[in-house]
C-alpha cells in the first residue's frame, strides 16, 4: 500500500493519480494525504506525476498513539550500518480530529526513535523543521533518502498507519523548466510548468508515441511537458507570432538540456480557423486558452468577449481529435471574494465533456476550470 500527499490542489492532484492508474482507490483521502493500492510501478507514475510531491510505502499499523511503541516498530526496520543515519519523522492528517496531538509530538516522537537507534550504536542525526511536516525541500537537502529515511504516521480513524517516504518531487527541475527557460512572458500569463504537466496526464492518454496539439501554445510549457512525457510529434500554434517564436526558443533550449527527439511543429495560426491538413489528427489536444483581456472588464462583459472566442474556436479545435482521443482544456473562471463565476459553454455536437476541476491561487481574480471533451 503507497500514501501520497498531493500539492497545493488536492482535487487536480487526486485527478492526475486516478488518471495514471484507472484502477486506484483509496481507503484514506484527505487534502493532506491519499492512501491506495497501485496497479502500476510505483515509479513509473510518480514520475510522470505533476501533483503529487511526496509518496511511499506504508508497512505497518498501530491501534493507539504510544510513541515508545512506535519507535521500536520503526527503529526496527532500519538495518545495521556504519555512518551518521539521517532521519525525520511527519505526520498526516487521515481525517482523525486528534491528529493534531500526534503531530505536535513528532519531534518527541523522532528523539524517541533516535534514543533507540544510538542504543543500537547507529549515529543519529535528527530532521526538523518549522513547519507541521517535512517538505520536499526539506527531506532533499539533508538526503533522507539516500542517507537516512523520512517515518510518516498517517493518523486515521481507526489506526495509524505507519511509512517510509520513497519518493519526492524534484523541485529543482521544476524550477529550472518555470524561471530557467530563455522565453517567458508575465503579460499574457504564464501556465505553471506542474499545471500543463498534470493537464496532458488528465487525458488518460498514453503519450508515449503519442501525436499531440497546443491551439494556444503560448510560450510552449505544454509543448515541454508532452515532450517530456514522450510524445514524439508535437504541434503548437498560436496567433501571435511572439508567442510562436518563444515557444520555438523554448524547445530548442528543452531539447539542448533533456534530448526528448521529439519533432516539433510550430506556426501561426487562428484557432477559429481550421488546421491545414497536412497536420492530420492527435490523440491528444491540451491547451490552456484565452484567459480574457488585459484590461480589466467586469466578469459579465469578459465572459461575453471570451464565450464568443470559444463558440468559434471549439468546433475547429475538436475536428482534429481522433476517434481514441481526449482534448483537455483550461478555460478562465472569475472569482469576486467567495463568489465564482463561471463560462457559459455549450457541450459541442457529437462530444461529452466534463466539468469542475478547479485551479485558483487565492486572491487571484481569474482561475482556470479545466474541461475534459471525447467523441461520443
Amino acid at each position: 500500500m503507497h500514501f501520497f500527499i498531493p500539492g497545493t490542489h488536492p482535487e487536480l492532484s487526486k485527478a492526475e493519480l486516478i488518471a495514471l492508474d484507472p484502477s486506484l482507490s483509496f481507503s484514506v483521502s484527505t487534502d493532506e494525504v491519499l492512501v491506495g493500492e497501485l496497479s502500476r510501478p510505483a515509479g513509473e507514475v510518480l514520475n510522470a506525476s505533476a501533483g503529487i510531491v511526496k509518496a511511499g510505502v506504508i508497512f505497518s499499523a498501530v491501534e493507539t498513539y504510544d510513541k515508545k511503541t512506535i519507535a521500536s516498530i520503526l527503529a526496527a526496520t532500519i538495518e545495521p550500518g556504519r555512518g551518521k543515519l539521517h532521519i525525520g519523522v511527519s505526520v498526516y492528517d487521515g481525517d482523525n480530529a486528534t491528529f493534531r496531538d500526534v503531530q505536535k509530538d513528532s519531534s518527541r516522537l523522532g528523539l524517541e526513535l533516535k534514543s533507540f537507534l544510538k542504543e543500537s550504536g547507529r549515529s543519529v542525526r535528527l530532521v526538523t523543521s518549522r513547519e507541521p511536516t517535512l517538505s520536499t525541500v526539506v527531506v532533499q537537502k539533508n538526503h533522507l533518502l539516500k542517507s537516512g529515511v523520512e517515518f510518516v504516521l498517517v493518523v486515521t480513524p481507526e489506526k495509524i498507519l505507519l511509512g517510509e517516504t520513497t519518493f519526492v518531487q524534484d523541485f529543482e527541475a521544476w524550477g529550472t523548466r518555470d524561471y530557467g527557460r530563455p522565453a517567458r512572458d508575465a503579460k499574457s500569463g504564464m501556465l505553471p510548468p506542474k499545471l500543463a504537466r498534470l493537464m496532458v496526464n488528465l487525458t488518460q492518454v498514453n503519450p508515449r508515441g503519442a501525436r499531440l496539439w497546443d491551439p494556444f501554445c503560448g510560450s510552449g510549457t505544454i509543448l515541454m511537458e508532452a515532450a517530456l512525457l514522450g510524445c514524439t510529434q508535437i504541434v503548437g500554434s498560436d496567433l501571435s507570432e511572439k508567442a510562436v517564436a518563444d515557444t520555438e526558443r523554448n524547445m530548442r533550449w528543452l531539447e539542448h538540456h533533456e534530448k526528448t527527439g521529439s519533432e516539433v511543429t510550430t506556426l501561426v495560426h487562428d484557432a477559429r480557423e481550421p488546421l491545414p491538413e497536412e497536420l492530420g489528427t492527435f490523440e491528444l489536444i491540451v491547451a490552456e486558452g484565452y484567459l480574457g483581456p488585459s484590461r480589466r472588464l467586469n466578469p459579465e462583459e469578459a465572459s461575453r468577449e471570451i464565450e464568443e472566442l470559444y463558440q468559434e474556436s471549439l468546433p475547429q479545435i475538436l475536428s482534429k481529435l481522433n476517434a481514441s482521443g481526449t482534448a483537455i482544456i483550461a478555460i478562465p473562471f472569475f472569482q469576486t471574494g467567495q463568489k465564482k463565476q463561471f463560462l457559459h459553454i455549450e457541450t459541442p455536437k457529437g462530444f461529452t465533456m466534463e466539468r469542475g476541476l478547479l485551479y485558483a491561487r487565492p486572491h487571484q481574480r481569474i482561475g482556470r476550470e479545466i474541461l475534459k471533451l471525447r467523441r461520443k
